[in-house]
């Protein structure tokens, strides 16, 4: 996770990035670098997911 996040935040200028709940431990691995510029949105289901994309509370 950590390499094709910071690769997305480089190529893109990624600001916010989807991260499955499973995954938040993970994402504490990425580079000060990277979670300075991205901000994190955690999602527990797919449906969730959906919203949160589409920024529906």
């Amino acid at each position: 996770m950590r390499a094709a996040t910071k690769r997305a935040a480089g190529r893109t200028a990624l600001k916010r990035a989807l991260i499955p709940i499973e995954n938040k431990r993970s994402f504490l691995e990425v580079t000060g670098d990277v979670v300075e510029h991205v901000d994190p949105i955690f999602y527990g289901d797919p449906k969730t997911a959906a919203f949160k994309a589409l920024g529906i509370n």
